[in-house]
């Protein structure tokens, strides 16, 4: 018996101590890197003649102090002046370069848009793609992006990375 309850403290010790020993952390708050591999937010791009609206989530696939690839996929909706409107549906992958809270991010990839009812127009797949600035301090979860995009247009948004 006593050899058995031996065994069993030997054997809850050792996987504590592996535990211990072999435990890593994915940490992404190091100085210069991006808070959170998650990222959701919200972009408008408000224009007279062209008016979108969109909401996306970021996956940060790797990262060091200077690069970042991340994946996006989103939904958003967009007008024009008093002809048609519709909706996209995107997929994007891209880059961001850039330490501390100055950042410039570009990505490249499709939109499925769907065009509204009083439109003649099919479905079409176009190109969806952005350049522009992104600001997220280190450690900070609140990021703000500025740029041009298609089919977005002139864009501004903010977000939360978690």
């Amino acid at each position: 018996m006593k050899t058995k309850i031996k065994k069993l403290v030997i054997l809850c010790a050792l996987i504590l101590y592996y535990g211990s020993v072999f435990s890593q952390s994915n940490d992404f708050k190091k100085n210069g890197s991006l808070t959170g591999k998650n990222i959701i937010h919200f972009s408008l791009a408000p224009d007279i003649a062209y008016n979108a609206a969109a909401i996306y989530y970021d996956r940060v696939i790797s990262q060091n102090d200077r690069l970042a690839t991340f994946v996006r996929v989103g939904f958003g909706g967009w007008h024009t002046l008093l002809v048609d409107g519709g909706t996209n549906v995107i997929g994007q992958g891209g880059i961001i370069l850039g330490s501390n809270n100055k950042r410039f991010e570009a990505s490249a990839g499709v939109a499925y848009q769907n065009k509204t009812a009083n439109s003649n127009d099919d479905p079409s797949i176009v190109p969806a793609i952005s350049l522009g600035i992104r600001s997220q301090k280190p450690n900070k979860h609140f990021v703000f992006r500025a740029g041009l995009g298609y089919p977005e247009g002139i864009y501004v948004g903010v977000g939360h990375a978690f």
